[in-house]
């Protein structure tokens, strides 16, 4: 028999896949619950794999409501949003980190200049054991 926990992780699947407005999702959600409801009614123990058996995969029925939406453009256009709004956010999160590690580079540099410096010492004198051969 299928669980609570079981259906949200369906309904959750679906709506990860349903790159559309959120007006839109709501309404799709709902078929899917309305779908999901009737198929339970008629089969009160089925399982999960029964329900993804015979409603659909998440993302394919999601991808199936999406092809019904008569505002196919609109789809696209969010679809195209959404895809900037994931590229910026990477970008800016990559400028973010850039500008930490040289935050960390420049204060472990000042903080912590050292410098190296090399001394030789040459000490010139006569050896008190050697002995001249003329």
């Amino acid at each position: 028999m299928i669980t609570k926990g079981d259906l949200n992780r369906y309904y959750k699947e679906i709506e990860k896949h349903l790159t559309c407005p959120k007006k839109m999702q709501g309404d799709l959600l709902a078929e899917a619950h309305r779908l999901v409801s009737d198929f339970l009614e008629n089969q009160p123990d089925a399982t999960y794999s029964d329900v993804v058996e015979n409603i659909g995969k998440p993302d394919e029925l999601a991808e199936a409501f999406l092809k019904t939406l008569p505002d196919q453009a609109g789809v696209q256009e969010f679809r195209k949003k959404r895809t900037r709004h994931k590229r910026l956010t990477v970008a800016l999160l990559l400028v973010v980190i850039a500008v930490l590690c040289g935050v960390l580079i420049y204060i472990g540099q000042t903080r912590y200049r050292t410098t190296v410096t090399e001394e030789i010492t040459t000490i010139i004198g006569s050896e008190p054991n050697v002995t001249s051969e003329p």
